[in-house]
């Protein structure tokens, strides 16, 4: 079948955007006609919109690595729980929900597995999915361990790229043909002695008959949304019957056919959208979502929304343009960011904080600091709409908070790759200039900079050149007076060729010394050293700036948590190696 066009998956967003909105509205009718709460419902459908939103934002390593992270911490923190049969609290009021959770967990590794290019992680990965795989059968649930097998069949489908869209359309109509069998036997009850009754548990297909009788009594509005408990005929004293055990068949019951026919509308929803992708993610989103329908089928999942969000976050993220697998090392770059992200919950950017950015290379290179020119352009569009962009005599003038741009070294790049973008969006920005990489003599290297573009950067009124020494030193290893001479030499080049004031002033590599601290203070108005470091309201020192380096493997969602001041914990990682991430090895 041909792929979907863009326009076509516009609409399907749109058309998933306006049945989540429909479904919110139908529950707030069926509750102001028949009473009951509706907020939970409500509050399970927010976090499901926003866990497809999300997925389709943020990175596809990053949004599976949550999911699957998520499940190995709860397995991890809550061994004797997850490993038994017994119910718990939460997530573990019983076995099936348990197992449904893990189910997910599963999908979600294999899908890291599938994007990431490192054996390693991938050894990893595999390990971390089969101890979640013995959850379903621990549990003893077989609607878990028949989405488990579903997910496992279809991970060699989409390692191999082959029938993708046949698989998530037979997945679709897996998933169909158990609603609908589900659905005849709850109409049409088998005899309580026989051996299908005695299978599906015979109090199970009572409580399916409950239901089926709620909606005949209110086929509208249902009887109202979290009202089935207290209706129910079959075995009012026993706690676990407080639900159908259908989920499909409790929405009707309680919001009416419409409710339900809004929550099959959903899932099916889920495989169009995802057949429309046709990428081997949505393989395995698919049979993640089959594995989720078939045991809402049968049972009571959807009750608890970390069960829904899992597999809402991974149709998200499947849907979104393909990208290639990631190399190991990036993975291991973003699971650290993701790691110490929730350290910067508490210490995020506040009102009259500055955030300042450390860039290098624009669209040169392939290192870790040589940043893509589209990612950069994409970076500078978001701060021009989204943030107070400051100069550096601003921030340092104590105008407000805000975030501030700035480059290190000088190269021809700058002028070629960056300073258009700073133009288009009108952002400001500090240049420090290590001098001796620009152009001398009559065979320049092809990456240098020469004067005149240095002239024009001026020119536009937006870009301030600094010094960052003339030969790029590490001033830990040298003189007060070697510094003070670096220093002055690269602020009296800069001076005389461009001439504007050359006041700022940053470390090479981030690193400095008490001698080079006082040939700072008595040469320049400010200085950056502190990588990593958000400079606060109220203890901004001038010569001991903060800088956070904007890295390749950043990605829109953790520059924009750089942007907000959250990620200074990165810094753990680089100091127990030693070093940045620019500095030569």
């Amino acid at each position: 079948m041909p792929a979907a066009t863009d326009p076509g998956r516009r609409a399907l967003d749109l058309a998933g955007l306006a049945l989540l909105a429909t479904g919110a509205g139908w529950v707030i009718v069926s509750a102001v006609a028949s009473g009951g709460n509706p907020l939970p419902m409500l509050a399970t459908l927010a976090a499901v919109g926003l866990a497809v939103a999300l997925g389709r934002k943020g990175d596809p390593i990053v949004v599976a690595s949550v999911v699957a992270g998520a499940a190995l911490v709860v397995a991890v923190a809550s061994p004797l729980a997850t490993y038994s049969s017994n119910p718990g609290h939460g997530i573990y009021d019983y076995a099936n929900a348990r197992a449904a959770f893990f189910v997910q967990g599963v999908a979600a590794a294999a899908m890291l597995g599938l994007a990431v290019r490192s054996r390693g992680i991938r050894a990893i990965v595999a390990v971390a999915a089969l101890g979640l795989a013995v959850v379903p059968f621990v549990a003893r649930s077989y609607g878990a361990v028949a989405g488990l097998a579903l997910v496992a069949l279809a991970v060699p489908i989409a390692a191999t790229g082959r029938m993708r869209r046949a698989v998530v359309v037979v997945l679709g109509l897996v998933t169909a043909v158990t609603l609908a069998v589900s659905l005849w036997l709850a109409v049409s009850p088998p005899a309580p002695e026989g051996r299908l009754a005695a299978a599906l548990d015979a109090r199970r297909i009572s409580l399916w008959g409950d239901a089926v009788r709620m909606i005949e009594t209110s086929p509208v509005t249902g009887v109202g949304p979290g009202v089935f408990d207290d209706l129910r005929t079959t075995a009012r004293g026993d706690e676990d019957s407080r639900w159908a055990h259908h989920d499909f068949l409790q929405q009707g019951a309680e919001t009416g056919l419409p409710g339900m026919v809004l929550l099959v509308s959903a899932f099916g929803w889920a495989f169009v959208r995802l057949w429309s992708a046709g990428d081997p993610r949505a393989v395995l989103a698919a049979a993640a979502v089959a594995a989720l329908g078939m045991q809402a089928s049968v049972d009571h999942v959807l009750h608890a929304p970390p069960i829904p969000v899992m597999a809402a976050a991974l149709v998200g993220t499947a849907t979104v343009p393909r990208r290639r697998r990631t190399p190991g090392r990036v993975v291991v770059r973003r699971a650290t960011k993701a790691a110490v992200l929730p350290l910067g919950m508490a210490s995020r950017r506040r009102a009259g904080d500055v955030t300042i950015l450390l860039y290098h290379r624009i669209g040169s290179g392939t290192r870790e600091i040589a940043m893509p020119a589209e990612d950069f352009d994409r970076q500078m569009a978001h701060l021009a709409e989204h943030e107070r962009v400051l100069t550096l005599d601003q921030a340092i003038e104590g105008d407000g908070g805000g975030v501030v741009v700035t480059f290190d070294d000088g190269y021809r790049d700058f002028h070629e790759n960056a300073l258009p973008v700073l133009v288009r969006y009108r952002v400001p920005a500090t240049l420090y200039l290590a001098t001796g990489l620009v152009a001398n003599g009559s065979s320049p290297s092809p990456d240098a900079l020469t004067w005149s573009q240095l002239g024009e950067a001026v020119s536009t009124g937006l870009v301030t050149v600094g010094s960052h020494t003339h030969g790029h030193s590490d001033l830990s290893r040298v003189t007060e007076a070697q510094a003070e001479d670096e220093m002055r030499r690269s602020r009296d080049l800069v001076e005389n060729h461009l001439d504007r004031p050359c006041g700022h002033f940053a470390y090479p590599w981030a690193v400095g010394s008490p001698e080079a601290d006082r040939a700072a203070r008595r040469t320049f108005r400010t200085a950056a050293l502190d990588a990593w470091r958000t400079n606060r309201r109220g203890r901004i020192d001038p010569y001991r700036l903060g800088r956070t380096p904007v890295l390749r493997s950043d990605g829109p969602f953790f520059f924009r948590a750089k942007v907000a001041g959250m990620l200074d914990g990165e810094s753990l990682a680089y100091r127990a190696l030693g070093r940045g991430p620019w500095r030569p090895s």
